[in-house]
C-alpha cells in the first residue's frame, strides 16, 4: 500500500486510516481509492476490528476526485470510486469520520457511510461540481439517504458551502466542536465507547440498517426481529443483561 497516500495504525481494535496527500487537497486519485478500498476490506476481515477512524492530514479534508485523472482516465477512476462505494457498503464496523478542514465534491462520499461524523465549527461542505459543468451523480446517491432532499438539491444546484451547524442540523454530520481539543476529546470518547460494544451485535446492526432500504416496512421487521433473537442467544450479549 502507497504509504504516501494512506496511513493506517491500529489501537486496541480501532483502526485510525488518515488520507495523505496534502499537497493535492487529499484530492482522490484511482492509487489512493484502491488502497483505501482494500484496506477497508482488510479491516473487516480482521477479527480483533472494532472500529474505523477516518481524518486527513493538509489543509483540506478532500478536494474529491481527482480532476485530473477524471479528465484523463474516466472510466478508470469511475470503477475506482464504485469499488470504493461497494467497500463502504459492505463494511460492518462502526465508522467514524473527524474534520478538521472543509471537504468538497467526491468527499461527500466518505461521509455518507459513515456512523458518525465529527467536525470543527469552521469546516465548510460543498459540492463544486455544477461550477465545472458536471454532477454529483455518486454524492447525490448518499446525500438522499443522509439529509432531508431539498437542502441536498441545494447544494448540488447552487454550488455554495454549508457551514459545519447547518451541516449538523440537515443531518450530514453528527457532531460539531469549536476546538481542536475539543474535537479530540469527543473522538476519544467514540473511540472508548465503540471499544465497550460486542462487535457481533454490532455487525448484525450495521448489516440490517444497510439492508432495510431494501426492504418494506414489514420485512424490515421480521428481520430485526430474526436479528434480535440471534443477538439474545449470543453469550457475550446476554451476559451484559445480568445486573
Amino acid at each position: 500500500m502507497p504509504q504516501d497516500l494512506i496511513c493506517h495504525h491500529e489501537n486496541d481494535g480501532i483502526h485510525h486510516i488518515a488520507l495523505n496527500r496534502p499537497k493535492k487537497r487529499n484530492a482522490l486519485n484511482i492509487a489512493m481509492m484502491k488502497s483505501l478500498t482494500a484496506l477497508l476490506n482488510t479491516i473487516n476481515a480482521i477479527n480483533t476490528s472494532k472500529g474505523i477512524l477516518i481524518t486527513a492530514n493538509g489543509p483540506a479534508f478532500s478536494a474529491g476526485a481527482d480532476l485530473s485523472e477524471m479528465k484523463e482516465r474516466p472510466s478508470e477512476i469511475t470503477h475506482a470510486l464504485l469499488d470504493l462505494v461497494a467497500a463502504l457498503e459492505k463494511n460492518q464496523l462502526m465508522m467514524n469520520i473527524m474534520i478538521e478542514e472543509d471537504v468538497f465534491a467526491g468527499a461527500h462520499i466518505l461521509i455518507g457511510f459513515a456512523h458518525s461524523v465529527m467536525a470543527l465549527e469552521s469546516v465548510r461542505f460543498k459540492l463544486p461540481e455544477v461550477e465545472r459543468g458536471i454532477w454529483p451523480f455518486l454524492v447525490m446517491s448518499v446525500l438522499k439517504r443522509s439529509m432531508p432532499h431539498k437542502h441536498a438539491w441545494k447544494m448540488m444546484l447552487t454550488a455554495k458551502a454549508l457551514d459545519a451547524t447547518k451541516a449538523c442540523h440537515y443531518g450530514l454530520i453528527s457532531d460539531v466542536e469549536d476546538s481542536k481539543d475539543a474535537l479530540n476529546q469527543r473522538v476519544n470518547e467514540w473511540s472508548q465507547m465503540v471499544r465497550s460494544l460486542d462487535v457481533t451485535t454490532v455487525k448484525r446492526a450495521t448489516h440490517a440498517w444497510s439492508k432495510l432500504d431494501e426492504l418494506s416496512y414489514v420485512d424490515g421487521h421480521s428481520m430485526c426481529g430474526k436479528l434480535l433473537l440471534e443477538t439474545l442467544q449470543h453469550s457475550e450479549a446476554t451476559s451484559l443483561l445480568d445486573f
